[in-house]
């Protein structure tokens, strides 16, 4: 199964990807993260809700775009995954406790939650 990576503007935007993410694929997600980091240092929203794999690689490049939103002082929101084996991998590797980022359960929620936070960076 390959993946396809769409990426939809708005306030936030929204990197929505789908299928599997492996070290074939890294290249096309790490392009979308980066132009959203590009238009949105604030904060975007990576909807993971459609990814049924996930390897270390995509891992890698997921918490690389982190980084550097963390570091341009922006928030990240990953919406979660529906499947059980890929929410169990970014639950081992700590996604939910990282600071500066936001687990939602759809990318509305995520959005919203950018929202809140902009408006009030302490939360």
């Amino acid at each position: 199964m390959k993946m396809s990576v769409e990426t939809i503007e708005g306030a936030w935007p929204v990197v929505k990807a789908d299928g599997e993410i492996d070290l074939s694929n890294t290249d096309e997600l790490r392009s979308a993260l980066d132009s959203a980091i590009g238009r949105s240092p604030k904060g975007f929203v990576i909807d993971l809700q459609d990814i049924v794999y996930i390897d270390s690689a995509g891992v890698a490049v997921m918490i690389s775009a982190y980084r550097r939103i963390s570091k341009a002082g922006g928030v990240l929101a990953v919406v979660r995954p529906a499947s059980p084996a890929v929410r169990r991998v970014l639950d081992l590797i700590g996604l939910h406790m990282l600071p500066g980022i936001i687990v939602a359960d759809d990318a509305q929620a995520a959005q919203e939650e950018l929202s809140a936070r902009a408006a009030n960076p302490s939360i």
